[in-house]
């Protein structure tokens, strides 16, 4: 049996702009809602950005830590 790893409650759809503090603050209170990341993943997520940006042109990112913080990962979602 497969396991879900993105399910729709986790998907949020936003009109018009938002800050990326902004917008990496509310994925990673959706990981953690979900169980796969600790309250600390924000702060790792933000360190990453300190150092490469997860920019990936077009409106996308796909903000994460680094290896230095992966303990606060539980699980993929």
């Amino acid at each position: 049996m497969a396991r879900e790893v993105l399910n729709v409650g986790q998907v949020r759809i936003h009109p018009g702009s938002v800050s990326r503090e902004d917008a990496m603050k509310e994925a990673a209170d959706i990981l953690q809602a979900a169980g796969a990341v600790t309250g600390a993943y924000y702060d790792a997520m933000q360190q990453r950005e300190e150092t490469v940006s997860t920019y990936m042109g077009n409106e996308l990112a796909i903000p994460h830590g680094t290896n230095e913080t992966k303990e606060t990962i539980l699980d993929s979602a």
